[in-house]
């Protein structure tokens, strides 16, 4: 969601170096390959000199997007987010909105705002920063990870329970000889609060994704978002069988809509420049694909996973 009440941590090491996409946006190398590879002191040098922008970043929706491109005026937009919150906090776990797989895709998507640099991203250890202060952090971001700058939203909290606003972070960063820029959130057209709370002001955010994804409104989704949803298909046990795939629901690798009959168009490898549209069919307990074309069936039946835009 867009900024909210996060705090910030010890360094880590997440940034998904593509070399090269294939025509599902699928990165050559993974994340969690490419993180095991580096030393932290390439990671520290590759957020060194740039503009941070802070948030969670689940959702990679428009108001994540308005952080970054506020962050590419000042310098090299630097998404920095946190990783273990929901397991040292106790939250539920929950697949992701976006795919690991296609994040690479979307930021890449996102350099055409950006001043033509693509968004990276960087990832703090929540365990290990938990405990910051608020000026323990903005110094960890001038010491220690040596960036311009920093970029939040107006909602935005941060340090040792959420302790920090963003007024604190503008004062923190001049005391630091940081640049900072505070982003108004970008409003969802329907802007009813969803709990009647203060937290929620109306604001686009992944808790509204989640719940017009719970509700099958693909429209919606794709307002929030600014692109379609795409969802990503694994699909070890799928069974062909005339006009249809069928695959466990369990196959999926991000959050599905509602149960329900969708028209997607179909991405996967060996069809870079074809646009193949056919029917999903979402239950409880498996995804059906449906297309009279036995041709596209057959090639989908041959790929390890595929990736289906839902068309809004």
């Amino acid at each position: 969601m867009l900024p909210g009440r996060c705090c910030m941590y010890d360094t880590v090491h997440c940034r998904p170096r593509v070399r090269r996409l294939n025509a599902m946006g699928l990165a050559e190398l993974s994340l969690a390959e490419d993180t095991n590879s580096m030393a932290a002191s390439d990671l520290q040098s590759d957020v060194a000199g740039g503009v941070v922008a802070l948030g969670k970043f689940e959702g990679l929706h428009l108001g994540h997007r308005a952080l970054v491109e506020r962050a590419s005026e000042i310098g090299k937009p630097i998404m920095l987010s946190l990783s273990g919150m929901a397991e040292v906090l106790g939250w539920e776990p929950k697949l992701p909105v976006v795919a690991a797989d296609d994040r690479a895709r979307v930021l890449e998507s996102w350099g055409k705002h950006c001043h033509d640099m693509v968004p990276q991203e960087h990832v703090l250890e929540f365990a290990k920063i938990r405990k910051l202060s608020p000026e323990q952090f903005v110094e960890k971001l001038a010491k220690e990870l040596k960036v311009k700058g920093a970029v939040a939203g107006a909602d935005y909290r941060f340090g040792f329970r959420a302790a920090g606003k963003a007024s604190d972070l503008v004062e923190l960063c001049e005391k630091y000889g940081l640049q900072s820029a505070i982003v108004e959130p970008i409003m969802d057209s329907k802007d009813t609060p969803l709990d009647g709370t203060a937290k929620d002001k109306g604001q686009v955010s992944t808790t509204r994704i989640r719940n017009a994804l719970a509700e099958g409104n693909m429209k919606r989704v794709t307002e929030l978002l600014g692109r379609q949803h795409r969802l990503y298909l694994d699909l070890k046990d799928c069974v062909p069988s005339g006009k249809t795939i069928t695959l466990p629901i369990g196959n999926v690798l991000n959050q599905p809509p509602a149960t329900g009959s969708y028209e997607c168009s179909v991405q996967f490898p060996d069809l870079s420049d074809d646009i193949s549209v056919l029917q999903v069919i979402i239950r409880d307990t498996e995804i059906s694909l449906e297309s009279q074309d036995s041709t596209l069936l057959d090639r989908i039946s041959k790929q390890d996973r595929i990736a289906l835009d839902f068309l809004a």
